[in-house]
Protein backbone atom coordinates (compact mmCIF):
# COMPACT_ATOMS: atom_id res chain seq x y z
CA UNK A 1 0.00 0.00 0.00
CA UNK A 2 0.99 3.45 -0.53
CA UNK A 3 0.67 7.22 0.27
CA UNK A 4 0.42 9.75 -1.76
CA UNK A 5 4.09 10.35 -1.55
CA UNK A 6 4.81 6.86 -3.05
CA UNK A 7 6.86 5.48 0.01
CA UNK A 8 4.94 2.62 1.03
CA UNK A 9 2.68 3.39 4.21
CA UNK A 10 4.53 1.32 6.78
CA UNK A 11 7.78 2.94 6.04
CA UNK A 12 6.37 5.72 6.41
CA UNK A 13 4.63 5.65 9.02
CA UNK A 14 7.75 3.78 11.02
CA UNK A 15 10.20 7.06 10.30
CA UNK A 16 7.78 9.20 11.94
CA UNK A 17 7.82 6.56 15.19
CA UNK A 18 4.06 5.57 14.73
CA UNK A 19 4.27 2.47 13.85
CA UNK A 20 0.91 1.42 16.55
CA UNK A 21 -1.27 3.62 15.41
CA UNK A 22 -0.87 3.65 11.80
CA UNK A 23 -4.29 4.93 10.17
CA UNK A 24 -4.71 3.35 6.14
CA UNK A 25 -6.46 5.02 3.99
CA UNK A 26 -8.40 3.09 1.21
CA UNK A 27 -8.95 4.55 -2.18
CA UNK A 28 -11.76 2.47 -2.79
CA UNK A 29 -14.15 5.16 -1.04
CA UNK A 30 -13.25 8.57 -1.26
CA UNK A 31 -15.36 11.64 -1.31
CA UNK A 32 -13.49 14.93 -3.07
CA UNK A 33 -12.00 17.31 0.60
CA UNK A 34 -14.08 19.62 -1.25
CA UNK A 35 -17.66 17.59 -0.39
CA UNK A 36 -16.51 16.82 2.91
CA UNK A 37 -16.15 20.39 4.07
CA UNK A 38 -19.72 21.27 2.91
CA UNK A 39 -21.22 18.40 4.37
CA UNK A 40 -19.81 19.33 7.42
CA UNK A 41 -20.51 22.83 7.67
CA UNK A 42 -24.14 21.78 6.59
CA UNK A 43 -24.05 20.07 9.67
CA UNK A 44 -22.07 21.78 12.40
CA UNK A 45 -24.97 24.45 12.47
CA UNK A 46 -27.71 21.61 12.74
CA UNK A 47 -25.90 19.84 15.48
CA UNK A 48 -25.41 23.07 17.45
CA UNK A 49 -29.16 24.07 17.05
CA UNK A 50 -30.53 20.63 18.53
CA UNK A 51 -28.12 21.45 21.23
CA UNK A 52 -30.40 24.43 21.70
CA UNK A 53 -28.12 27.56 20.13
CA UNK A 54 -29.80 30.05 18.60
CA UNK A 55 -29.39 29.81 14.99
CA UNK A 56 -27.48 32.64 14.31
CA UNK A 57 -25.26 31.93 17.16
CA UNK A 58 -25.17 28.36 15.70
CA UNK A 59 -23.67 29.86 12.14
CA UNK A 60 -20.35 30.43 14.01
CA UNK A 61 -19.75 26.86 13.45
CA UNK A 62 -19.07 27.35 9.74
CA UNK A 63 -15.87 29.17 10.49
CA UNK A 64 -14.51 27.09 13.19
CA UNK A 65 -15.26 24.06 10.55
CA UNK A 66 -13.05 25.97 7.94
CA UNK A 67 -10.50 27.04 10.14
CA UNK A 68 -9.97 23.49 12.02
CA UNK A 69 -9.86 22.04 8.49
CA UNK A 70 -7.55 24.62 6.96
CA UNK A 71 -5.31 23.85 10.20
CA UNK A 72 -5.65 20.37 10.95
CA UNK A 73 -6.64 19.13 7.52
CA UNK A 74 -10.27 17.91 6.26
CA UNK A 75 -10.26 14.53 7.96
CA UNK A 76 -10.32 16.60 11.81
CA UNK A 77 -12.91 18.80 10.76
CA UNK A 78 -15.30 15.65 9.62
CA UNK A 79 -14.20 13.98 12.74
CA UNK A 80 -15.14 16.64 15.12
CA UNK A 81 -18.38 17.23 13.42
CA UNK A 82 -19.37 13.06 13.73
CA UNK A 83 -18.23 13.07 17.04
CA UNK A 84 -20.41 15.78 17.94
CA UNK A 85 -23.06 14.15 16.28
CA UNK A 86 -22.22 11.07 17.57
CA UNK A 87 -22.33 13.06 21.10
CA UNK A 88 -25.59 14.27 20.46
CA UNK A 89 -27.13 11.18 19.39
CA UNK A 90 -25.69 9.49 22.35
CA UNK A 91 -27.32 12.51 24.89
CA UNK A 92 -30.90 12.48 23.12
CA UNK A 93 -30.91 8.62 23.02
CA UNK A 94 -29.89 8.63 27.32
CA UNK A 95 -32.65 11.33 28.10
CA UNK A 96 -35.19 9.15 25.80
CA UNK A 97 -34.23 5.48 27.62
CA UNK A 98 -34.22 7.56 31.13
CA UNK A 99 -37.70 9.10 30.21
CA UNK A 100 -36.42 12.27 31.13
CA UNK A 101 -37.11 13.60 28.10
CA UNK A 102 -40.63 13.96 29.12
CA UNK A 103 -40.27 14.61 32.63
CA UNK A 104 -38.27 18.26 32.22
CA UNK A 105 -41.69 19.82 31.92
CA UNK A 106 -43.26 21.32 35.19
CA UNK A 107 -46.90 21.19 32.98
CA UNK A 108 -47.54 18.15 30.73
CA UNK A 109 -49.02 20.74 28.29
CA UNK A 110 -45.75 22.60 27.43
CA UNK A 111 -44.33 19.45 25.73
CA UNK A 112 -46.89 20.25 22.65
CA UNK A 113 -45.65 24.20 22.54
CA UNK A 114 -43.78 25.47 20.10
CA UNK A 115 -43.11 28.16 17.67
CA UNK A 116 -45.88 29.22 14.92
CA UNK A 117 -44.11 31.64 12.60
CA UNK A 118 -47.41 32.25 10.61
CA UNK A 119 -49.11 33.67 14.06
CA UNK A 120 -45.74 35.12 15.31
CA UNK A 121 -45.62 34.20 19.18
CA UNK A 122 -45.97 30.13 20.43
CA UNK A 123 -48.54 27.65 19.56
CA UNK A 124 -49.43 24.44 20.33
CA UNK A 125 -49.18 21.33 17.60
CA UNK A 126 -52.52 21.52 16.05
CA UNK A 127 -54.92 18.99 16.44
CA UNK A 128 -53.50 17.35 20.06
CA UNK A 129 -56.31 15.46 22.46
CA UNK A 130 -54.18 13.96 25.64
CA UNK A 131 -55.16 13.68 29.17
CA UNK A 132 -52.86 12.96 32.10
CA UNK A 133 -53.08 13.00 35.71
CA UNK A 134 -51.18 16.04 37.29
CA UNK A 135 -49.97 15.41 40.98
CA UNK A 136 -50.80 18.97 42.05
CA UNK A 137 -51.25 22.62 41.22
CA UNK A 138 -49.35 25.46 41.10
CA UNK A 139 -49.77 26.82 44.65
CA UNK A 140 -48.11 23.42 46.27
CA UNK A 141 -44.62 25.40 45.46
CA UNK A 142 -45.38 28.15 47.62
CA UNK A 143 -46.04 26.45 50.56
CA UNK A 144 -45.12 23.11 52.64
CA UNK A 145 -47.75 22.38 53.52
CA UNK A 146 -49.57 19.38 51.82
CA UNK A 147 -52.48 20.91 49.74
CA UNK A 148 -51.81 18.97 46.88
CA UNK A 149 -54.87 17.35 45.16
CA UNK A 150 -54.37 15.06 41.93
CA UNK A 151 -56.63 15.63 39.52
CA UNK A 152 -56.90 14.11 35.37
CA UNK A 153 -56.59 17.05 32.99
CA UNK A 154 -57.65 16.96 29.62
CA UNK A 155 -55.66 18.68 26.93
CA UNK A 156 -56.82 19.13 23.32
CA UNK A 157 -56.16 21.85 20.55
CA UNK A 158 -57.59 23.40 17.61
CA UNK A 159 -56.27 23.09 13.28
CA UNK A 160 -54.73 26.28 14.54
CA UNK A 161 -52.49 25.08 16.78
CA UNK A 162 -54.75 26.93 19.96
CA UNK A 163 -56.02 25.25 23.33
CA UNK A 164 -59.25 24.89 22.20
CA UNK A 165 -61.61 21.43 22.07
CA UNK A 166 -62.58 22.31 18.44
CA UNK A 167 -62.51 24.13 15.68
CA UNK A 168 -64.11 27.47 15.51
CA UNK A 169 -66.88 27.62 12.97
CA UNK A 170 -66.40 30.64 10.25
CA UNK A 171 -66.18 32.64 13.61
CA UNK A 172 -64.51 35.96 13.43
CA UNK A 173 -60.74 36.28 15.26
CA UNK A 174 -60.84 38.71 18.11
Amino acid sequence: MREASGKPAARLCRSRGLAALTLVRSGAVRAPPWLMIGVACALAPVILIAFGTPPGYALIAIPVVLAVARASGVGSAVALVASTGAALALYAGMLRVSGLDQAIYYRFHERFATWDARHGHRAYLPGISWQALEPHGDLQVFTREPIAEPRRVLFHSDSEGFRNDSDFADEPWC
